[in-house]
């Protein structure tokens, strides 16, 4: 068991300082614009297997999302990737529409979001996106043994999302986009099903 939360530990540290030399770059360069962001999203939890079916079954999870983020508009970066990458930190809370089971989780995390204009005030992006969550309702043989998906209160958090962005003025802008998100501990206890949401 030591062996996989030093491998976990490994992982999560190499992450975020990947996350961090990308951000300390970005902020660094007078190229560059700051952005605020709030964002609400919902879906569903993916139920993958039948333990986590009694908790996760027509869980409709709710995300509230705060982020700031740099976006790169130096000319080397267009020349390179033909693209104005966004770097960015979020802080968001997750509500997983089953309090008694699964609770609710607060999650900080970076991110790195390649963005292409279209032309006309649209942009298209994808964001890869690595964090911890902080769950409040683990597994607990007597307490709560129906949430098969996580046993500890910090997990790790992976995140893929896609998103059409629209510029309303130079100051705002909306966007519709579908996110894909993991949430486990890499197996360091168990059970550890983990919560799949799109």
């Amino acid at each position: 068991m030591a062996d996989r939360v030093s491998g976990l530990a490994r992982q999560v540290l190499g992450g975020a300082l990947f996350l961090f030399l990308i951000l300390a770059t970005a902020r660094g360069q007078d190229s560059s614009k700051r952005i605020w962001g709030a964002e609400g999203h919902t879906g569903f939890i993916i139920v993958h297997s039948p333990e986590v079916e009694e908790a996760s079954k027509d869980a409709n999870p709710v995300t509230t999302n705060l982020s700031i983020n740099w976006q790169n508009l130096r000319k080397e970066t267009w020349n390179l990737c033909e693209c104005y990458p966004r770097t960015g930190f979020a802080l968001a809370y997750q509500a997983f529409d089953n309090p008694g089971d699964l609770g609710q989780g607060v999650t900080g995390s970076g991110y790195l979001e390649p963005v292409f204009r279209l032309g006309q005030g649209w942009a298209f992006s994808f964001q890869g996106e690595v964090g911890l969550s902080y769950l409040n309702k683990p597994y607990d043989e007597a307490t709560n043994p129906q949430n098969q998906s996580y046993s500890v209160r910090v997990n790790a958090f992976l995140s893929l999302s896609t998103a059409l962005n629209y510029r309303l003025s130079p100051h705002w802008q909306v966007q519709a986009a579908a996110n894909y998100n993991h949430i486990s501990n890499g197996s360091i206890k168990q059970p550890n099903m983990g919560i799949n949401y799109p």
